[in-house]
This record gives structure tokens, C-alpha cells and sequence, in this order.
């Protein structure tokens, strides 16, 4: 049974006697071949076994003499051993290492990673980089979406607390108020599957409209991010923000798009804004609260509702979208905000009150106006 665990980590290291005590060949690490050699001297026990390796395999090893050394001493099968050494080598074969030839880490903080690691779980790790100073650990929630934290490890670990971060709403600091000795990393990796189990409802909320509605912005929505633009149709849009400690209370929301039509959406909302029943989905009062449907996903396509600028002829500029539209309902054409202002300042029409720039449309000859930007 050994020998076929052994057999598929290692195809090519083979058993020298009929007990299984040497064994002598090779092992591929990312398309290299390196020749290993490991005796046991009793059957059943890595207690005092040894390990050797050719001379262009120990000159990537022979830093980590001590940690190898450790780790096979401990583990319970030459198979589990031979996982994780396999694993230590595949990271060493690209590790960079400075000038002095000296680790990113100290050798007691690599081992003690290693060794952390190992109690959480190696399936929870997500990534580590060669130097082993960047970890990210995943988890999922009770809706299987995957979460990410990374941490960043310094020398000083574990004296000193890692900087952590996180793909959440509000900023992800360890607070490392029960640390276990020896579990730093476990009692990160706990106090983040507790916050990432508080904002569950939150997340719900968010993928209730991602899923539903036609997101203009932001363009690749986050876990972290609170606010969405959603396309209401006839250039119009509404930008709601929810509320991450109660996603299910009404949210902050803020029309955009022509007057003609954002009044008439305003007034809707003013009036039912009564009726928002934290019980129903959030999609769902906000439609009663503007009176309108939002445009399905099934029927519409994004291209309906991404019109480009009258201005720049581009639907992105400088990572924007068109805001501003003409109140004419006959005309009704998008621009940038930016776009617009530049056109009405160079036009010898426009007239300026206060923070309000008037002019003509490009379009429809009508009345326009704009917010005078500021400068920052």
C-alpha cells in the first residue's frame, strides 16, 4: 500500500530491499529531474531517517537543512513527507534570494509557517509566493462564494502583526484580541471567517442586483464595493449604495440622466418612500418605491443602455461614464460630464449663473446646462 502511495508522488524513486527501508532515484519538480536518496533504519519510523540528494538539488536545499530535517522526522509516512517535500522544493527551485545569498525570512519564522500551515489545512491555502512572505488563505461562505485574505509577513513574525487584507466592504484590520502561541495565522484566518460570515446578508443583497440588473458601474464589481449604477432605460440611471451593516434598509440612492424623466422618478420615489418593507427584496422595493421595472437581463442586452458620449463618440473616458443627457425627451443624447462642460465653456453662447453653465445641445439646439467643474 506504501509503495503505490509512494509510487504515485514519486514514479521515478524506487525501493532498494525487500522491506522498503532505502529508496533511491528521482523526483520531477516543474520539468526538472533531481536525484534523491532516503533511508530509514527501521520499518514503520522516519524517527532517524536520513535523506541525501544530488550536489545541484542540495545547492537549493542546504539552507533549509534544518527544516527538512525536522519535517521528516515528524511526519507519519514517507508519502506525507515526500507531498510536502515536494512542495518546499517546487517553491525553492524559483526562489529569488538577495545578493548575500540569505532568505527573505528566518529560517525559525519559514519552519514555523510551514508548520501553521500544516494545522490549518494546506487546502486553505490559496497562494504563497517564492518568498513566503505573502500568504492567502481562502475560505467559502454558506453560499460557496470564495473569499481571500492575504497576509504579509515580515521578518519579525510573529513578535510583530502581519498586515492583513481583505475583499470586504470595510477595512480588514487584524485585531489579534485572542492569539493562541504558535496559531497566529489560525487566529487570523478565524477572526476573517467571522467577518466574512457578518456581511453574508450584505453579499446577498449585492448579487440580487448583479444578477438581475445591468450594472454600468462599477465596471468589475468587488466584494468590497457598496455602490452600484444600475441602467433604468431612456439614458437614465440610478446609483444605490447599500447599507453594509443593514443591507436590507433603504439605501442611499441618487438619480442620473435628463430632468424630462429623472423628475417624474424622483417624485415616484418621494412618495412611496413609506412603503420600504425590509422583509422583501431590496430589488423589488426599489421598484416600488420608482414605480418602473428595471430592465431584465433576459430581454435586453447591456449594449441598449451603454450609449457612448455625444461628444467624445467613447462610452469610457478616464474610467467614467456618461452622466449628463439632454432634458429634451425628443433628443434625451448622453455625455460625459467633463465632456460637456469643455464643450458649453468654449461655446460664445453660453452664459454662466452662479455654479450652472448654460448653452445649446450639439444635438437638438435646446437648452442645456451643466455644474461648473472645479478644479482640485
Amino acid at each position: 500500500m506504501q509503495n503505490e502511495a509512494l509510487f504515485s508522488i514519486c514514479p521515478l524513486l524506487l525501493p532498494q530491499d525487500k522491506n522498503g527501508l532505502t529508496y533511491d532515484g528521482f523526483i520531477e519538480i516543474n520539468e526538472q529531474t533531481f536525484r534523491v536518496s532516503i533511508v530509514q533504519p527501521n520499518v514503520g519510523s522516519l524517527k532517524d531517517a536520513s535523506i541525501s540528494c544530488s550536489w545541484r538539488l542540495w545547492n537549493i536545499l542546504h539552507h533549509y537543512q534544518d527544516v527538512i530535517k525536522q519535517r521528516l522526522h515528524q511526519s507519519e509516512n514517507l508519502a506525507s513527507f515526500l507531498v510536502e517535500f515536494k512542495n518546499l522544493v517546487e517553491k525553492l527551485v524559483k526562489c529569488k534570494q538577495d545578493d548575500t545569498g540569505q532568505l527573505s525570512l528566518p529560517l525559525d519564522t519559514y519552519s514555523l509557517l510551514i508548520s501553521e500551515l500544516e494545522h490549518i489545512g494546506w487546502h486553505k491555502l490559496a497562494y504563497t509566493n517564492e518568498s513566503f512572505n505573502i500568504i492567502k488563505l481562502k475560505m467559502r461562505d454558506a453560499r460557496d462564494r470564495e473569499h481571500i485574505v492575504t497576509v504579509h509577513v515580515s521578518a519579525e513574525y510573529p513578535d510583530i502583526l502581519p498586515k492583513c487584507s481583505a475583499d470586504v466592504p470595510e477595512p480588514f484590520h487584524f485585531k489579534g484580541s485572542k492569539i493562541t502561541e504558535g496559531r497566529l495565522l489560525e487566529c487570523i484566518y478565524n477572526e476573517f471567517c467571522e467577518i466574512i460570515s457578518s456581511h453574508e446578508l450584505f453579499w446577498n443583497v449585492m448579487d440580487e442586483i448583479d444578477q438581475n440588473c445591468w450594472i454600468l458601474e462599477p465596471e468589475h464589481p468587488t466584494r468590497a464595493d457598496a455602490s452600484r449604477r444600475v441602467a433604468l432605460g431612456n439614458n437614465t440611471s440610478l446609483l444605490v449604495r447599500i447599507n453594509v451593516q443593514h443591507p436590507k434598509m433603504m439605501p442611499e440612492c441618487h438619480l442620473m440622466g435628463a430632468d424630462s424623466i429623472v423628475m417624474k422618478l424622483r417624485e415616484n420615489m418621494n412618495k412611496n418612500l413609506h412603503q420600504w418593507d425590509p422583509e422583501i427584496p431590496v430589488l423589488e422595493n426599489l421598484e416600488k418605491l420608482l414605480e418602473t421595472k428595471f430592465p431584465s437581463r433576459q430581454t435586453t442586452k447591456k449594449e441598449d443602455f451603454s450609449l457612448e458620449c455625444g461628444i467624445c463618440y467613447a462610452y469610457r473616458l478616464d474610467n467614467a461614464i456618461p452622466e449628463s443627457a439632454c432634458d429634451d425627451p425628443r433628443c434625451g443624447q448622453p455625455f460625459h460630464t467633463s465632456c460637456l462642460y469643455e464643450w458649453l465653456r468654449a461655446l460664445p453662447s453660453s452664459r454662466q449663473s452662479f455654479n450652472i453653465i448654460f448653452g445649446e445641445c450639439p444635438y437638438c439646439n435646446k437648452v442645456i446646462l451643466q455644474k461648473v467643474q472645479f478644479d482640485r
